[in-house]
């Protein structure tokens, strides 16, 4: 998983070398996320929050295309009579985002990739017994394939607002006693980002 996004990230790095027309930026974001899927229920929202690079290459007068090197927060809260608990996931993320503009509205739509590098998992006991705490990423499925669209507004300067929504495709649990439980990330965010000007 790690070669893939390394190799995607030195291919679209060698395009936005040749392209005429492109600006770097950056963009920081924020939200809420939890779990989706009929397997799951109880679920209620956490905060997620991210940031990191993009570069916007025009391919014509409306449309562009964006990949994005992104750190982000996601995870899910499970409330029940017996426990509580709370699921915090880091991901490195590569979305590639194909955008259409017109005039300062833009939408956006693509697929997105990322990696598990960091997880937790807190459980508080209802009984008022002690809490506990699991850090292995053995618990949560390592690669995160999935999608993301939205919807945009940026200026002539170069900064933007954007609604996103971010889901996967695969589940974030792995194989259980021979069990697949269909939990898949889903988040909504608020994203604020800035394109450097042009270079002469």
């Amino acid at each position: 998983m790690k070669r893939i996004l390394v190799a995607l990230a030195l291919t679209f790095g060698a395009v936005a070398a040749q392209a005429q027309d492109s600006r770097i930026g950056v963009k920081i974001s924020g939200g809420i996320a939890k779990f989706r899927g009929d397997d799951v229920t109880n679920q209620s929202n956490t905060l997620s929050a991210g940031g990191g690079l993009v570069y916007n290459i025009k391919l014509t007068e409306m449309l562009s295309v964006q990949p994005e090197l992104l750190y982000t927060v996601k995870g899910s809260r499970f409330n029940s009579d017996a426990f509580d608990s709370k699921t915090t996931l880091h991901y490195v993320e590569l979305p590639v985002m194909l955008r259409a503009t017109f005039s300062n509205v833009f939408v956006e739509a693509g697929p997105q990739v990322g990696y598990l590098v960091a997880a937790k998992l807190e459980v508080t006991p209802n009984n008022g017994g002690e809490a506990s705490e699991d850090k292995s990423r053995n618990n949560f499925t390592n690669a995160d394939w999935g999608f993301a669209a939205g919807i945009g507004y940026q200026l002539e300067n170069g900064l933007s607002l954007t609604g996103r929504y971010s889901g996967s495709l695969n589940p974030v649990l792995p194989n259980v006693a021979s069990t697949k439980i269909k939990a898949y990330n889903s988040a909504f965010l608020v994203q604020l980002g800035f394109l450097l000007p042009q270079g002469n």
